[in-house]
């Protein structure tokens, strides 16, 4: 995992609500439809996908094509160019069988785009009801 985000509990007690972020940038973003195709490592996918007492989830940037315009910075603001999506695999299969350096092809929906408040959501809601969605 790349990141985890966590809310530090009662003194003495777990961090709760806590996820665990794996972030992965993509400059050739493609995918018709309500969803980006991206292909990563199995491996990697292994990482998120099935069940774990803290939340997994892939954030996928997508970035110019141009490393130069990912940003722009000032003394008032950071700004990052494209967009940053989420996907969680918690419900499916880890792919055991495929080679660690083999890639797959996951689906990352197109409206789940990571927002202050998508966070946010990703943190205290329910894994089943992110099944869902």
């Amino acid at each position: 995992m790349d990141f985890s985000f966590k809310y530090p509990g009662a003194r003495g007690t777990k961090y709760r609500p806590q996820i665990d972020v794996q972030v992965k940038s993509w400059r050739d973003a493609a995918g018709a439809g309500d969803a980006w195709g991206y292909r990563m490592k199995a491996r990697h996918f292994n990482q998120l996908a099935g069940a774990f007492d803290i939340p997994r989830f892939l954030f996928l940037v997508v970035v110019p094509r141009d490393v130069r315009a990912y940003t722009l910075a000032d003394d008032r603001c950071l700004k990052v160019f494209r967009a940053c999506y989420w996907a969680s695999f918690s419900g499916v299969q880890p792919a055991w069988e495929t080679p660690g350096d083999k890639e797959l092809k996951v689906e990352v929906p197109k409206r789940n785009l990571l927002t202050a408040e998508s966070l946010l959501g990703l943190m205290t809601r329910p894994t089943a009801e992110l099944e869902a969605s």
